[in-house]
């Protein structure tokens, strides 16, 4: 059996009293694709930017192709660790966080520029070929401002694939945008994963998680109180707050 490609062991995060992230454990097996949902501030947009190597945590353990961060590491080592941590993940914010000033094009080349440190020419061509993956070679030349928000969130997954991530991770990568455009984000992503792109999304869309994941997980109150696959998940949950989940969830 493949080593996983990331795993996270008894993960917790606190904002002062609170606990956010209360001990979250999983492994991802390479090529593989997760969802976790839950309701709004359980703790999922948290724990996606503590595996990001965004967010430092206060207990627990991650690793992530080959590189371990644990919780309370001295300050200079915590910095070095999470900046290769962020090395090998790829993160899509709901906000999509493009550059507003450069074009699509240079937006997705600019990892691969002053991350891999690829020549210009490598970098335009590679960009280009990502841009026709998710669909939108003729927008290359176009400005976030010039493009719809499905546009602009398909952008910036090609722009977090740029970088060749071994874990791509999603938050709400469709809750902004209209049912058409939401469509092609998930075209978008579920592309990907044909390829065997490893990746984690947060999702409060029942039909995200089941067309794009092989594994669910739900989160209630900071921890992950079930997981399973799509059908066992939605169609015959055992924990309540799966059960609250899914009947106050919408399936359009």
């Amino acid at each position: 059996m493949a080593e996983p490609i990331l795993e996270v062991e008894e993960l917790t995060k606190r904002y002062g009293e609170r606990t956010v992230v209360a001990g979250v454990s999983l492994e991802l097996p390479p090529g593989e694709v997760y969802a976790i949902v839950g309701p709004s501030g359980c703790g999922k947009s948290t724990l996606l930017r503590c595996l990001s190597g965004l967010e430092p945590f206060d207990g627990g353990r991650l690793r992530v192709a080959g590189v371990e961060m644990e919780a309370n590491l001295p300050l200079g080592q915590l910095r070095r660790v999470a900046r290769e941590v962020r090395r090998r993940v790829g993160m899509v914010f709901q906000q999509f966080h493009l550059f507003p000033h450069r074009t699509a094009l240079e937006n997705v080349m600019e990892g691969m520029l002053y991350v891999l440190g690829m020549g210009p020419g490598e970098a335009r061509q590679q960009a280009l070929q990502l841009l026709a993956e998710v669909g939108l070679e003729h927008r290359a030349h176009a400005y976030p401002a010039e493009l719809s928000g499905g546009e602009q969130q398909r952008v910036a997954i090609a722009r977090a694939m740029a970088t060749r991530p071994a874990v791509l991770l999603l938050d709400e990568p469709t809750s902004a945008l209209d049912p058409p455009r939401a469509a092609e984000v998930r075209e978008a992503i579920l592309r990907f994963a044909d390829q065997g792109q490893s990746m984690i999304l947060v999702t409060h869309s029942p039909r995200l998680a089941r067309t794009t994941a092989g594994k669910i997980f739900m989160m209630d109150g900071g921890a992950i109180v079930e997981a399973g696959p799509p059908e066992q998940l939605f169609e015959q949950p055992t924990h309540p707050a799966t059960a609250r989940f899914v009947r106050a969830a919408s399936f359009v």
